[in-house]
């Protein structure tokens, strides 16, 4: 492999390590370091079963479109239990913050949504070959550094990117769950206004990202209208 590539690569999994290395690392912030080392943990187990061992089994990286989403189920499974623990503040008072629960709700909400869609996917047999996307990467981007199909190289490449996605859980994902962990009480369990501004840009995010969906789909649609109304005419001729 050249040197460009594995430079190329490392530099592809820096962000994610070091977003994951300051949360594991950081001083003063207890509940945030443990919930990073914790969720690290529990990525990789869900990414090896879900993911890395499919693939191996079957050649087929798409296992990934599953392992991901869980994955966000599981930090908004862990985002909600480490909320749990009351805080104690002025005049002993037993509290627990109201933004990591709804921060958990958000992941559990997203995850189960896409994790759903990626089960339903393969259960109707779409993971017995790779996505559209994937296929373009093998052919576009590895072939062009001589990464074939059926060799060792193609298949440690495979798990280098599944292996990626599990460092982004591990780290860029999980940083609102942290942040939300490590945010001081205020003393109160009322929604505050930063609160109620989180959840709207994560509501207007969410609607973003629908609306792109419903237009690729109905792209989808006209293209197979299309191509039905050419093969059509050309069946007349």
């Amino acid at each position: 492999m050249r040197r460009g590539s594995v430079a190329s690569r490392l530099m592809g999994w820096l962000p994610y390590a070091g977003v994951l290395s300051v949360l594991a690392a950081g001083k003063g912030r207890s509940q945030a370091r443990k919930f990073a080392v914790t969720n690290a943990l529990v990525q990789i187990g869900v990414f090896v079963p879900l993911a890395h061992l499919p693939c191996y089994l079957t050649g087929v990286m798409s296992w990934v479109d599953l392992a991901w989403p869980t994955g966000l189920v599981a930090l908004g499974l862990q985002t909600l239990f480490f909320s749990l623990p009351s805080q104690k503040v002025g005049g002993g008072k037993a509290l627990t913050p109201m933004a990591p629960k709804l921060a958990g709700v958000c992941y559990l909400f997203q995850g189960l949504r896409m994790a759903a869609g990626a089960a339903l996917m393969a259960k109707a047999g779409h993971f017995k070959e790779d996505l559209t996307r994937y296929k373009y990467q093998y052919e576009q981007r590895w072939a062009k550094r001589g990464i074939r199909p059926g060799t060792a190289r193609f298949k440690l490449a495979q798990q280098k990117d599944i292996f990626a996605q599990a460092l982004a859980n591990m780290g860029t994902l999980a940083v609102p769950a942290a942040l939300t962990l490590s945010s001081p009480s205020t003393g109160s369990v009322a929604i505050r206004g930063n609160d109620v501004a989180a959840l709207l840009l994560w509501g207007l995010s969410y609607w973003f990202e629908h609306a792109s969906d419903m237009q690729k789909q109905r792209w989808l649609r006209e293209r197979r209208r299309a191509r039905g109304e050419a093969a059509a005419r050309l069946g007349a001729f």
